[in-house]
């Protein structure tokens, strides 16, 4: 019979508040079917060091291994906590000497000094010293003042003034919108005539960073000469080169420690070596419950991240979590919880660390320190080595249980205790050996035997087959785990584990008839129901399921408020919740507040209305940003819980009470009366059944960004293509694609700085028209501003005309409609998640106007907390009157009432403005058929170009009127005012106008211009010529699309190559090439393209 936990069990395990309370501790959960997202052999649930050495040797074995890690990056016990030293005597071999080969960064390498000379003068804003120097200061943290400028391809020639043993060279260069480097070719000599090649390094980088990344390459050659050829990028109009960095291998190691690496490095190593191996990882990614066969034996488990739910079938079982989690799942028997003071430990860089008490002891670390970037994030460095230092910290703190409350208020205290101002780096997590330990098939007694001599049987729980649990809640002594858990033994152990694991798998049948194992308890009288988003990793193709029986889900705890998400929106809507009274919880995935101004390395505004609580937030380093957030969130009284992810809604009868959380102790739900989904991408509501958006037919998404972190670093900005950050296939190439560039660096920053994200349809959805024509409501509660600040491109009729000049400062009032998700009760949404149009976004998305909207949201649920109501029937003008009393808002939204229609004089003034220059045509759009109406008339009287942009503006509102005029214009590439005329939008926005009428009688001259020479090398042409044909689906665009697609410059442009083969399949295609391209991008990990071409593809 399946295995099961008693009522018992999980109330330890959860440390279930509702009890004490009174409150019934669990709500039901209907049946469902849970997607199942792989089969394999043997499923490693843990991302630190031993979990992937488990893995490793699993697959070297010839198993199929899946491996599952809970934060966004590898190697938790060693990056996360900062424990990134080996002892004195401890010589790491494999795996561990990769992560611990200081060599790979040049922060820790002994680089050689050296002169050198550059085949072309420095130029522009960033020329090098006299004699130059600037290469070889190990200063590259700004491109603004740490680099050298080259206006074309340079050679420089290092002189390291006698014959050196080379080992690892290295270029730190930089890459934006008009610099990049193509390549690096390393070169060697003895006597700087005659020399030899190392190796070309091709730049393979696909964004624009303020970061500089290095292109390196290894050797084992002697010379005293080192040339580097630079040539530069394609598209670039300039070189910016921060380093040339040359070494032989050895590492900086300070007396007294052993050898040392960086975040970077250990996250780094331990994803090639997955990749190496053949082993599929996924980040982010926390288990939730175990699968079970016919026979009651474990099958795999399930696991939750932001795209919900899913199932690993797996023969065997590796638990690497720190807790055991996965055998607690399973039923497996653990030794008391000794309750009492523990030792937490916690690691920061910092000038000045605490002082040592009799709870406390400081250890100062002789680990090496790297440049550190100057408190006011503009680019410059100072040499930490005389100032900073490491610091480790020893506190005595009460751990009453070792359910999940009480677990994250111990790490709130020590917060509390710790922080000091002047540390520019901490630990993400502490470390903390967890009183409790599995009842095991073996023992270990008497001395610790090293972790290669260990009985296997302490890794294997009483009981339990098919499972292995690896990690300091395996069958030993306290202080036998307290050895285990360091990186060479964890690592040891895990190849030893990893081997069995895999031995044990190729014994073990086909699984059949697997279900997720459910707890065998009364139904709750409660009648809501656990909501979840159960599509699989993406819905393409569909998945199979596994049944997972009705049951119920504990409750964690009961707020008036809880925010999901600690980020940009949800620190404030924590506060703003909190300081009116109400029991407030925030719920960040991270272990740090603040969202993309902290943890994004955002940490400089670009516009915004930095008024009222917005300006409380100080202007200052990473740290002390994340500190205050949090340091208000405790004086207001708020709970917070780090390290929990979101990953569902309980909702009864349309209204949201609860949210769904898993956390490392488990699932469960925390009751609330209001929840605020401050996720970026609105993953509690649209588990609750909210409409969103996020994907249009004229693919558009701004552009991301994933920056690496630097001690002191505050800004980092850049470019790439889109990601999905709720697509966990899509988040494991971004964060590989920057792993794979970002050796130079630190640390690798653990958010994801998307622009653009899911967002739902509320009760009102903010339109472009709405800002452009200043538009005011009876319920605004942000005044925001900024320029059009879009990395992406437009779909709003109204940029068919043109785009708006640069700089151009808009204001914008958000009404607290675009907060409401349609048809639900009991919820807020705030962020790049709230109801507007994707045209919108550029403007309401600054950092001080996110700000403020979770401010407003966070007051609004203290509201219906006090009133015993919903947040759809609490006081808007209350709400109002305290945001003009805090200063966020202008005491004229009082009284304001919504400026909609515009009158009819307007309109007139607006078709005037329109046919003299383009302009207006905003005005027009907001009344389409008043609009029409007036354009028509205008047509008729009006000629030559007024009459062209007249024409031009009826197609964009969809009326065919002055089609004739518009396929005339269009059919003349040789017009100046048809292809660089951008006030009214030249020859592309005139055929995306077209695209509106969906008028067959433009297709002749559409196909006319696809075929014209240069077609396929210009991609806003592209762009409009795609949608345009799609749109109207003729036939006789298939064959002449399909040419298109295999032009060279279609198929090496992503974007061109997906809009070019959905417009050939919504034309009836053509040999199926439109589907076999589009079916091509649903296997790629970039989530928005494979998602735009699935809704083509589907029926």
């Amino acid at each position: 019979m399946p295995c099961t936990l008693s009522p018992i069990v999980l109330t330890l395990l959860l440390g279930h508040l509702a009890v004490a309370t009174g409150m019934e501790p669990f709500v039901n959960e209907s049946a469902r079917e849970i997607p199942v997202a792989r089969e394999t052999d043997v499923v490693v649930v843990g991302g630190g060091s031993g979990a992937v050495s488990a893995a490793v040797s699993a697959a070297r074995k010839g198993a199929n291994v899946f491996l599952l890690a809970p934060r966004p990056y590898l190697g938790d016990d060693l990056a996360g906590t900062l424990d990134l030293s080996l002892e004195l005597g401890e010589k790491p071999a494999g795996l561990a000497e990769r992560i611990f080969s200081g060599s790979r960064n040049p922060l820790f390498a002994n680089g050689f000094d050296f002169t050198y000379q550059a085949s072309r003068p420095s130029a522009g804003q960033h020329r090098d010293t006299n004699p130059p120097t600037m290469l070889r200061d190990k200063e590259w943290s700004s491109p603004v003042s740490q680099s050298v400028q080259y206006d074309d391809d340079v050679q420089i020639v290092a002189d390291l003034g006698q014959e050196r043993a080379l080992r690892n060279v290295s270029a730190l260069v930089f890459e934006g919108h008009d610099y990049g480097v193509a390549s690096v070719t390393i070169e060697f000599s003895g006597d700087g005539k005659d020399w030899r090649h190392a190796a070309t390094i091709k730049n393979e980088s696909r964004e624009h960073s303020e970061a500089a990344f290095a292109l390196s390459a290894s050797m084992d050659e002697k010379a005293r000469y080192v040339r580097c050829t630079l040539k530069k990028g394609a598209k670039a109009k300039r070189i910016l080169v921060g380093e040339i960095h040359i070494d032989d291998g050895t590492t900086a190691v300070p007396a007294g420690e052993g050898l040392t690496a960086t975040p970077m490095q250990v996250k780094r190593e331990l994803d090639r070596a997955l990749s190496e191996a053949g082993v599929e990882l996924l980040y982010g990614c926390l288990a939730t419950d175990v699968l079970r066969d016919a026979q009651g034996q474990l099958a795999g488990i399930v696991m939750a991240n932001r795209a919900g739910r899913q199932a690993v079938l797996a023969r065997t079982i590796i638990d690497a979590t720190p807790d055991a989690l996965v055998a607690r799942l399973a039923g497996a028997k653990f030794h008391p919880f000794v309750a009492g003071p523990q030792i937490v430990k916690w690691v920061v860089l910092a000038k000045k660390p605490q002082e040592t008490a009799p709870d406390l002891t400081v250890r100062k670390l002789e680990r090496p320190v790297g440049p550190i970037a100057d408190r006011h994030g503009d680019g410059g460095v100072v040499h930490a080595s005389k100032n900073f230092a490491w610091y480790e910290y020893a506190l005595r703190l009460d751990l009453p249980d070792a359910g999940w409350p009480a677990r994250a208020e111990l790490e709130q205290r020590l917060r509390d205790r710790l922080y000091t101002p002047s540390q520019v780096y901490a630990a993400d997590e502490p470390m903390l050996l967890l009183p409790q330990s599995i009842q095991s098939v073996a023992t270990v007694a008497g001395e610790w035997p090293g972790a290669g001599k260990l009985d296997m049987g302490v890794f294997r729980p009483e009981g339990v087959a098919r499972l292995w649990v690896l990690g300091p809640c395996a069958g030993l002594s306290r202080e036998h785990a307290a050895r285990l858990a360091r990186p060479l033994a964890s690592m040891e152990a895990g190849e030893r584990v990893g081997e069995a694991a895999a031995a044990e798998a190729h014994g073990v049948t086909k699984l059949e008839s697997v279900t997720v194992n459910r707890s065998q308890r009364p139904p709750s009288a409660r009648t809501g129901e656990v909501k979840e988003s159960l599509e699989g990793l993406r819905p393409f193709p569909k998945p199979s399921t596994v049944p997972q029986p009705a049951g119920t889900l504990p409750v964690l705890g009961e707020y008036d408020v809880v925010v999901i998400g600690g980020g940009t929106s949800g620190a404030p809507a924590g506060i703003g919740s909190a300081r009116q009274g109400a029991k407030t919880l925030v719920v960040e995935y991270l272990h740090a507040l603040g969202g993309v101004g902290t943890a994004g390395l955002i940490g400089k505004y670009w516009y915004g209305n930095r008024v009222g609580f917005t300006s409380e937030v100080p202007a200052a380093p990473t740290e002390v940003r994340m500190e205050w957030y949090r340091s208000e969130l405790r004086k207001a009284k708020a709970d917070i819980w780090f390290g929990v992810l979101g990953c569902g809604a309980y909702v009864e009868n349309g209204r949201v009470k609860g949210a769904v959380v898993a956390t490392p102790c488990g699932r469960g739900v925390v009751l609330a009366g209001t929840v605020i989904d401050a996720t970026g991408s609105a993953d509690t509501a649209i588990a609750a059944g909210a409409e969103y958006l996020f994907i249009e037919d004229d693919f558009a998404l701004q552009a991301s960004h994933l920056p690496s972190r630097n001690p002191g670093q505050t800004y980092v900005n850049g470019d790439r293509p889109p990601i999905d950050d709720a697509d966990p296939l899509n988040v494991r190439l971004a964060i590989r694609d920057k792993l794979s560039k970002s050796a130079a660096d630190f640390d690798l920053a653990q958010l994801i700085d998307s622009r653009e994200r899911r967002r739902i349809v509320g009760d009102y959805r903010l339109d472009w028209l709405d800002i452009a024509s200043k538009r005011t409501f009876p319920d605004s509660i942000v005044y925001g501003c900024s320029d059009y600040d879009s990395h992406g491109y437009q779909i709003h009729p109204f940029f068919t005309l043109g785009q708006v000049p640069p700089k151009t400062k808009f204001w914008s009032y958000v009404p607290y409609r675009c907060l409401l998700p349609r048809n639900l009760d009991g919820m807020l949404v705030v962020g790049l998640g709230v109801s507007a149009d994707r045209d919108a976004m550029p403007i309401i998305r600054m950092q001080p106007d996110l700000h403020n909207m979770g401010y407003a949201a966070g007051v609004a649920g203290a509201m219906a907390a006090r009133a015993n109501g919903t947040v759809r029937k609490i006081d808007v003008k209350a709400l109002q009157r305290h945001l003009v009393e805090v200063g966020n808002l202008p005491s004229s939204v009082l009284d304001d009432r919504d400026s909609f229609p515009l009158s009819e004089e307007k309109m007139r003034a607006a078709v005037a403005s329109v046919l003299k220059d383009g302009r207006g045509f905003e005005v027009l759009l907001t009344q389409p058929r008043t609009g029409v109406a007036l354009l028509r008339e205008a047509f008729e009287r009006s000629a030559g170009k007024e009459r062209l942009r007249c024409a031009h503006a009826l197609a964009a509102m969809g009326d065919a009127t002055g089609l004739p005029e518009l396929l005339e214009a269009v059919s003349v590439p040789e017009d100046p005012a048809a292809q660089h005329n951008r006030g009214w939008g030249g020859r592309a926005g005139m055929i995306r106008a077209m695209a509106n009428t969906k008028d067959r009688r433009a297709i002749p001259v559409l196909l006319d211009v696809l075929r014209e020479p240069n077609t396929a090398g210009n991609f806003q042409l592209v762009r409009a010529l795609t949608l345009s044909l799609g749109r109207t689906g003729d036939p006789a665009a298939a064959a002449p699309l399909a040419e298109l697609l295999g032009k060279p410059q279609v198929r090496s442009q992503g974007l061109a190559r997906l809009m070019t083969a959905s417009a050939l399949l919504r034309c009836g295609d053509k040999d199926g090439l439109g589907r076999q391209t589009l079916e091509e991008f649903l296997r790629q990990d970039e989530a928005p393209f494979a998602r735009a071409a699935w809704q083509v593809l589907k029926p």
